[in-house]
């Protein structure tokens, strides 16, 4: 039944999925209190394979398709890698500004600032690149980008499409995140829209995240076999020793310039590419729009799922 590429089927797929990685996560504090700690970068590669590869298999063995009949693995282009990779670049400022603001409603919400603290264990800092940058772009991508993206393609819009992806990717990373995880979420379901390559959203999401990794590793304060992950405690904060002026003008002119060069990457894309291949321009398959149901009670109850989640997260409940 989930074969059928439908929006609803799409729906199903993702609330199947959160119900798997909300296992996934309990899973680790079962591990935590059975004596078993798995931290560091062993965390990061149980919670990427065991959400996401392994699902994605068990995916393909299920539906019977192939990973060609999902994913667009069609080689972009050299032009299209090149601001691929200026893409990622300048999300990174985006994502500065956005865990300053994410901070800031943690703070305002649940009464404490918001800290990525975790330290990696790991044996170089070439090992947290692979882990925390690498695995993570295809792993997420072949799902948001990929599978899911599948189900709403020819179906409905792509403003609508990036809008929903890019919820339920914001989502899953919580709401201290949240502002940052869907706003990339929706640049990289257009890059891949316009690109046609899912390579173009995974080499972006790859350099986003290693340049992520090596601000925080430069940022924090490693020791010995240790590396920081994203932000230390002490650097998570960016504008602690300046003004709230000063802090609007510095963000401000980094998500101006951000925002700028995203825009720029995007133009090029659609210049450079057809908008109908290697499918059928979705904007103009007005029968299948109108028969579409998007919103339907799965959709509603994966935002509900999720949003309960994040609070309860940031209650420190769970």
């Amino acid at each position: 039944m989930l074969k059928t590429k439908s929006p609803k089927n799409g729906n199903r797929i993702m609330l199947l999925l959160t119900f798997w990685l909300i296992l996934v996560l309990l899973s680790l504090d079962l591990f935590y209190h059975g004596g078993i700690a798995i931290s560091g970068l062993w965390s990061t590669v149980y919670i990427q394979f065991v959400a996401f590869v392994i699902p994605f298999v068990a995916y393909l063995a299920i539906t019977k398709q192939k990973i060609g009949d999902i994913l667009l693995l069609k080689y972009p282009g050299v032009k299209n890698v090149i601001f691929s990779i200026l893409l990622g670049v300048a999300i990174v400022p985006l994502a500065w500004v956005g865990f300053e603001i994410g901070n800031l409603f943690n703070d305002f919400l649940f009464g404490n600032e918001y800290t990525i603290a975790m330290q990696q264990a790991a044996p170089s800092l070439w090992a947290l690149v692979l882990v925390g940058g690498l695995i993570p772009s295809i792993a997420e991508e072949i799902w948001f980008r990929g599978v899911i993206f599948s189900y709403y393609q020819r179906h409905i819009t792509i403003g609508k499409i990036a809008i929903i992806t890019g919820l339920f990717f914001g989502l899953m990373h919580g709401i201290p995140q949240f502002i940052y995880t869907f706003i990339v979420g929706i640049i990289w379901a257009y890059a891949l829209y316009y690109t046609r390559s899912i390579w173009a959203p995974i080499i972006s999401h790859f350099v986003a995240n290693v340049l992520l990794h090596v601000t925080g590793f430069l940022m924090g304060s490693p020791s010995d076999s240790t590396y920081g992950y994203y932000f230390t405690e002490a650097s998570v904060d960016y504008g602690a020793n300046y003004t709230l002026v000063e802090n609007l003008i510095f963000f401000g002119v980094l998500g101006i310039v951000s925002a700028l060069i995203i825009f720029l990457c995007m133009r090029i894309f659609k210049k450079y590419h057809s908008l109908t291949l290697p499918w059928v321009d979705i904007n103009v398959n007005e029968a299948a729009i109108v028969k579409s149901k998007i919103f339907t009670w799965e959709l509603m109850a994966i935002f509900v799922i999720w949003i309960i989640v994040s609070l309860l997260s940031g209650f420190g409940i769970w």
